[in-house]
């Protein structure tokens, strides 16, 4: 037997050191193409992977509105109008209520809706009060029912962010600024 190898990889023109990085390019290629697919294939998988954009521009307005934001990022709007819809079934019909109330009222901003008679209706301060907060804490609802929209975007951290930087993750896990520290005593 020959101490030759098979294929002298010198020479061979299949195993060079930029083949193998094509080689890797292509099979990292194919791997996320077949990812895409699997995950595709789910509904379930997908929405929570990769939420939609495209919500109803009148609720983006809407929420521009009641935030007085004209940048809010259409994948928070529309985490937030997913979760919305998901906590309240009668969000969608309630929301569209309050927001033609507002455009007949010809209110200009959120505080002339505050000072108006729109905002003592319960049910439409209510619907006012949750989209706000959505994007304002970032959540949805309380406790073990509460619904994800944003974390590091939540509005929450801007007043403060000239002083403390704004957290890119929890530090110390969900609501761990509600627990009380003991202090010890000397």
């Amino acid at each position: 037997m020959s101490d030759q190898p098979i294929v002298d990889t010198e020479k061979s023109p299949v195993f060079t050191h930029h083949s193998r990085r094509r080689f890797l390019a292509i099979s990292a290629a194919v791997a996320a193409a077949s990812a895409a697919g699997v995950i595709a294939a789910v509904p379930g998988i997908t929405r929570a992977v990769a939420p939609t954009t495209e919500v109803d521009p009148a609720f983006v307005q809407f929420a521009r509105f009641l935030t007085g934001r004209s940048d809010l990022d259409a994948r928070i709007v529309a985490r937030a109008y997913e979760a919305l819809v998901t906590a309240d079934s009668s969000f969608a019909v309630r929301s569209m209520a309050l927001a033609r109330a507002i455009e007949d009222a010809q209110l200009a901003d959120v505080n002339a809706l505050m000072a108006s008679p729109l905002y003592a209706d319960p049910g439409h301060r209510a619907v006012a009060i949750a989209i706000v907060s959505a994007f304002y804490l970032g959540q949805v609802g309380e406790g073990s029912k509460a619904r994800f929209v944003a974390f590091e975007k939540a509005l929450m951290f801007e007043p403060t962010a000239d002083m403390v930087p704004i957290p890119t993750y929890s530090r110390g896990g969900p609501s761990y600024w509600g627990k009380v520290t003991q202090v010890p005593k000397d």
